[in-house]
């Protein structure tokens, strides 16, 4: 009986052990907190989003971007090193509890930031690498870490000084070496050999800096030698008061050898940090220099940037007593009662323009004229019927928009213009406005400047360009602290992405063109007798899910629904850029918030509707009426030889995605918002399939539902949605549209001299 009782205590004392200990353990992950944080994020961000391997393989395509990679992951490893080592110095009484985790911490953090990007070059699509081997390699890269910080530590207690010194300066040698090296070549295979050899050297500095700088202090204090040090020193009483751990039971000689210890470094540290806080805001304030940087280093800058402030706050709360992430929150509640950070910009009308907006045609006069100024050609007696064409645009940020404006233009140009004669509508969602937008664009220049370039040259040389760094760098700078003031006195970094596509280097046409105020074309569109044809833009209504749409046309209630005609929420003399309009479709938290207009907020269209199929089908249904009723007067009118056809542009992988078992938490506590999310597509699904089904139904079994997908059967997770795409990206996604038969056909029934090839030309 008393064996069974000791070891049942034995057994609770066990439990009560590693219940402390786990106790201890989630103490240092809160106190360490922003650091893990960030390295999570990073690895989540670059190994696991398809979006995050494309911006590695976009700084991979340019030879001085490597040196910035490497510049950034340097800053960012050594930022996640040295201040979560100044936040380890103020709490003691952890280290009495873990003096081992807490001496390891900063070490292992700082380490694992190059291990992150070992993951992430080794996961990188081209260069196909088995899952057994990533494992294998992060295995052993962990395992690296402890045998060699037991080695370093034993060279550092059995070398002297001298020593020391000089194997440091052989290894800085060597860094500057792999550096120089790697950053020339940039390129994957390089990195995976040179990053594991700087990661060792990394730890191996951090190891041996303590043992040379303290006896280097000592033989200084030896000979009577303090002059390195300046008490009065604001950034000496400022390390001083960071080390200082008031409730730490250090002797006043410990805490001084510290404090002379941390002051050469400490000085090298807020040098360093004063440069990287030049090239961020130069980044976050300069377009063009953010985009010379490019987002991938860009990035890896402001983690350590974000790291150091972050790590500051817990500094100032652990120091001062305050939760100051407690008084940011609530500083955010209450800010937000009395300013708006996310405001729509609003341009001032041209004087000509003021009023346009009331002044647009509804779909009764549009279509009228449309029709009129086409009706010897659709009263041809050789020709069967007229084709009316309809496109739908996916959602799907750049890749979207690239493929989009790449299909369209390359019917515009083989066809010599005859798809847009043909062409009345164009609606899109997010990525598939933006494309819409940039061919839309390219036709409005060829109709008011006479430009006959290639419209396939003009969008993809525009939609090719960087309209992410800049985004980012408001995302990640002004954006954290805009709202913790009253003042709305800086673009939002969905504003930023409209100045990122109105400024474009390599073709500033278009970029002039998408800075362009609305009003300009609905005035062209009036000038030109409906040249262009309908453009709609669809986003949604935050507040309450209704869908909205801008729209050159003005949309009846009658007819759209409950659909907003965002351009009616404009006050007199009020006007917005395409690019505004365009972006105002494409917000899709978290890169793009939700932009207000007076007091309604939008967000991306694709919410409610991610091809726009919904306001197309509303808009046949209509036309389709007026068509009827003309019939009946007259069964012999021209209009009853119009045929409409419906283009969709999709870039969504053809497999279903697979349904699987949920965790009971997962269910209990998100059921509401997985469900939301499996909505999302699958409502833009449904509205397509009515749009079909209808078109069946007037067309008496016809097909004229037609769609170009950018991916194949069997394909998955080669495009990724962003606001930047890579050379190698781009180079997959023309070599789909080059090779895309079903484009050709499409192109030579439009060329032939009978359109009616058209109507069962897609039975596949």
């Amino acid at each position: 009986m008393q064996q069974s009782s000791s070891a049942w205590n034995s057994f609770l004392l066990f439990i009560k052990k590693k219940l402390q200990q786990l106790a201890i353990l989630l103490e240092l992950g809160w106190v360490f907190f922003p650091g893990i944080i960030f390295i999570l994020l990073s690895a989540i961000v670059f190994t696991q989003l398809l979006q995050g391997k494309d911006v590695i393989a976009l700084a991979l395509e340019s030879k001085y971007r490597g040196y910035f990679f490497l510049t950034g992951l340097l800053f960012w490893a050594g930022v996640t090193w040295y201040t979560s080592r100044l936040i380890a110095y103020n709490h003691d009484s952890l280290f009495h509890k873990a003096s081992n985790a807490l001496y390891h911490a900063p070490r292992l953090m700082g380490f694992l930031c190059f291990t992150v990007f070992i993951y992430a070059f080794l996961v990188l699509p081209q260069l196909h690498t088995p899952d057994w081997i990533i494992i294998i390699v992060l295995i052993t890269d962990l395992i690296t870490y402890f045998i060699f910080h037991w080695i370093f530590e034993r060279i550092k207690d059995r070398r002297e000084e001298k020593t020391l010194d000089r194997y440091r300066n052989i290894t800085v040698f060597i860094l500057v070496c792999l550096f120089l090296f790697s950053g020339f070549f940039n390129k994957a295979s390089v990195y995976l050999v040179c990053l594991p050899m700087m990661q060792l050297g990394f730890l191996f500095l951090v190891i041996i800096r303590r043992k040379i700088t303290e006896t280097a202090i000592s033989s200084k204090n030896e000979n009577g030698n303090t002059s390195e040090t300046k008490p009065g020193n604001f950034l000496y009483k400022a390390l001083n008061w960071i080390l200082t751990d008031n409730q730490g039971d250090r002797s006043v000689e410990r805490s001084q050898l510290i404090l002379k210890g941390e002051w050469k470094i400490f000085k090298w540290f807020n040098l360093a940090t004063l440069l990287a806080l030049g090239i961020y805001f130069l980044a976050i304030f300069n377009l063009p220099f953010s985009r010379f940087l490019s987002p991938f280093p860009f990035a890896l800058l402001a983690f350590g940037i974000l790291l150091g402030f972050g790590n500051l706050v817990a500094l100032f709360s652990t120091k001062l007593k305050i939760n100051f992430h407690f008084i940011f929150f609530m500083l955010v509640v209450l800010v937000g009662f009395i300013s708006e950070p996310h405001n729509v910009r609003i341009q001032k009308a041209p004087v000509d323009g003021g009023q346009v907006f009331n002044k647009r045609d509804d779909l009764h006069n549009y279509f009228n004229k449309w029709t009129a100024l086409r009706k010897e050609e659709i009263a041809d007696s050789l020709q069967e019927f007229y084709p009316v064409f309809f496109s739908l645009a996916d959602g799907g940020a750049s890749r979207s928009g690239y493929w989009t404006a790449s299909v369209l233009a390359r019917i515009e140009d083989s066809t010599h213009g005859r798809f847009s004669q043909h062409l009345f509508c164009l609606s899109g969602a997010s990525g598939g406005s933006v494309g819409n937008a940039a061919f839309y664009a390219s036709l409005y220049d060829q109709n008011t400047s006479g430009n006959v370039q290639s419209h396939l040259k003009n969008c993809q040389s525009y939609l090719s360009d960087d309209f992410l760094t800049f985004t980012m760098a408001r995302m990640l700078g002004p954006d954290f602290f805009k709202p913790l003031f009253p003042f709305d006195f800086i673009y939002d970094r969905a504003a930023a992405l409209e100045l990122s596509m109105e400024s474009v280097p390599k073709n500033s046409k278009m970029g002039n063109l998408m800075a362009t105020p609305l009003s300009r074309f609905v005035i062209n569109d009036q000038k030109q007798n409906k040249s262009l044809p309908v453009l709609c833009i669809n986003t949604t209504s935050m507040q309450d899910g209704r869908p909205g749409v801008v729209s050159t046309i003005k949309l009846d209630n009658t007819i759209f629904g409950r659909r907003l005609d965002v351009l009616d929420s404009l006050r007199p003399g009020e006007d917005v850029n395409l690019s505004s309009m365009v972006i105002l479709g494409a917000r899709f938290p978290y890169i793009s918030p939700a932009g207000r207009i007076r007091n309604n907020y939008y967000v991306d269209g694709g919410y409610f509707d991610n091809s726009g199929a919904g306001v197309i089908h509303e808009m046949i249904i209509e036309l389709q009426r007026m068509i009827n009723d003309s019939l009946q007067k007259n069964p012999g009118h021209y209009l009853g030889k119009l045929r409409f056809f419906v283009v969709h542009t999709t870039n969504s992988p053809l497999e279903e995605a697979s349904v699987k078992k949920v965790h009971p938490l997962i269910n209990d506590l998100a059921a509401p918002v997985k469900t939301l999310v499996g909505s999302y597509s699958n409502q833009t699904y449904v509205n397509n399939l009515r749009l079909f089904k209808y078109l069946l139904q007037i067309n008496k079994g016809d097909t004229t539902y037609i769609p170009f997908n950018l991916y194949q059967k069997e394909e998955k997770d080669l495009y990724p949605m962003n606001w930047v795409i890579s050379d190698s990206t781009r180079a997959k996604m023309d070599i789909r549209l080059k090779g895309y038969t079903k484009i050709d056909r499409f192109i030579d029934a439009i060329n032939s001299n009978n359109p009616g090839d058209i109507r069962h030309l897609f039975k596949d």
